[in-house]
């Protein structure tokens, strides 16, 4: 069996293969409305039977990335390390929203970048670095809320590090 979904033009998104009792999720990356059906095949190969089509409408507030929302964030030192860590609230409930992380350093140069990780209520990020190889000045921290391909205007934030 597989599962096949088509836009409003008829164009086909995606054809995954099911087996019996097996959920599966699609994830819509652009509004729209669509149609999912389920194709049932015999053993020659050939489509046997399909399910009836339902309508799934995507409207745009569904795919737009989330929005950083009450941020924290820290560069402390520890013995010979600054270890950096910022979050942002994660405002659905049981689901981890996606967000990325990026440090330029003070010569506008990305330091790190990363995806952070659902603790708690948060989506927090994490690194450690050698206090020997930060240069000292202002760095700039840009969080993006990312939805499948789509990114997010940046939020950004400055911090020292001496």
């Amino acid at each position: 069996m597989y599962y096949v979904v088509h836009n409003e033009k008829g164009v086909q998104q995606t054809r995954a293969s099911l087996v019996s009792g097996e959920e599966k999720t699609y994830v819509f990356n652009t509004a729209g409305v669509y149609t999912v059906k389920v194709e049932a095949y015999s053993t020659s190969g050939k489509v046997s039977s399909y399910s009836e089509a339902k309508t799934v409408t995507v409207l745009s507030s569904m795919i737009e990335p989330p929005v950083a929302s009450n941020v924290q964030y820290s560069a402390q030192v520890e013995g010979d390390y600054v270890v950096f860590t910022a979050s942002v609230a994660n405002n659905v409930d049981g689901v981890a929203q996606k967000f990325t992380f990026e440090v330029r350093d003070p010569e506008d140069k990305r330091f790190t970048y990363g995806v952070g990780k659902l603790v708690d209520d948060r989506i927090v990020y994490t690194f450690k670095r050698s206090a020997s190889s930060m240069i000292p000045g202002e760095y700039t921290l840009l969080i993006k809320g990312k939805r499948g391909s789509t990114s997010g205007e940046a939020a950004e934030f400055v911090f020292n590090v001496n």
